[in-house]
């Protein structure tokens, strides 16, 4: 099984690039915002039964993947920590064991790229972050946002251009590293 990890900050378009790679490999897609909105179905964002639902759900995604792997899964996630790893370390070691790869592919845009994008309708309509205060609040406490993340770091950067370069960049970038 090979596990390919899309990370960065709300609106650097994980969802869009990993779902792009998801189709040009035939690999499943395990979009976090989706394990997000299950948690915040019921509880508020952000309260403890939030977080141990969210964990829960995460959990069980990742036992069922290790009882029945796929050919490949695509994780998106905004990097965590910790907490981010315990998440990606059983589908790392699962990936690994069957002789698969795994691929970070951290993306980033400038603060202002992000902020414009917060707001977008698609965003809204899939239940994700649009309050541009909150995401600046993020961003102050985000250790690779913004430009020092595209200077420092071999990323994407998907703001400033085109949507279908930074997915054929990614795509290039993942076939490379499958090779």
């Amino acid at each position: 099984m090979n596990l390919i990890v899309v990370t960065g900050a709300p609106a650097t378009g994980k969802y869009t690039i990993g779902k792009a790679i998801g189709e040009a490999f035939n690999y499943r897609l395990l979009h976090n915002q989706l394990i997000v909105n299950v948690a915040n179905s019921v509880f508020d964002f952000g309260s403890k039964g939030f977080q141990m639902m969210k964990q829960r759900v995460r959990r069980a995604c990742v036992e069922s993947i290790q009882a029945y792997p796929p050919s490949g899964v695509v994780v998106t996630l905004c990097y965590g920590g910790p907490v981010s790893e315990r998440f990606i370390e059983p589908l790392s070691q699962l990936a690994v064991s069957t002789q698969g790869k795994v691929v970070e592919l951290p993306l980033c845009a400038n603060r202002f790229i992000l902020l414009e994008r917060i707001s977008a309708q698609g965003r809204a309509d899939m239940g994700k972050l649009t309050d541009g205060v909150i995401l600046s609040r993020i961003l102050d406490q985000w250790p690779l946002s913004g430009i020092d993340c595209c200077k420092t770091l071999p990323s994407i950067r998907t703001g400033n251009r085109d949507v279908e370069m930074s997915i054929k960049e990614a795509i290039d970038v993942v076939s490379s590293e499958l090779s």
